[in-house]
């Protein structure tokens, strides 16, 4: 049950309606955490699924206005490893200056657990596995 590289993963389910259940093969989207790194320095994690990771970081750049053109973004590098996925930028130095401002006002917006980790080492996720096997009785 590895990832594909798509950020999708095949899994057996079972698949109920309003009678019965079975047993089949279904496909999970997968989300991983995106450390985004701008000049060596770890900015924000995100959870998104894996596809197009370099749009990603581009996207959250410009629409956090980090940066104002594509031109401001000199170098990115996309790494992985069992923690989850590293985007690393190199900025030029008035987008960088945006960035340090940025730092201070940045709130987070969602719920995912993930709000004011700024590197991966920083993410733990300990969900504990269910044990309870579903029956018919609550259908």
């Amino acid at each position: 049950m590895t990832p594909h590289s798509y950020g999708v993963e095949t899994l057996p389910v079972q698949r109920f309606n309003k009678t019965d259940s079975e047993n089949v093969l279904d496909h999970i989207v997968q989300e991983y955490p995106i450390a985004l790194v701008y000049n060596g320095i770890s900015h924000a994690v995100m959870m998104a699924t894996p596809t197009d990771v370099e749009l990603f970081a581009k996207g959250f750049s410009l629409s956090e206005g980090i940066l104002t053109s594509l031109k401001e973004l000199y170098a990115l590098d996309v790494h992985q490893n069992e923690l989850g996925i590293t985007v690393e930028m190199t900025i030029s130095s008035r987008a960088f200056a945006a960035l340090k401002e940025h730092r201070r006002m940045m709130v987070g917006r969602t719920g995912c657990g993930l709000c004011g980790i700024e590197s991966l080492e920083q993410f733990q996720l300990d969900v504990p596995k269910i044990t309870t096997h579903a029956s018919k009785i609550w259908l």
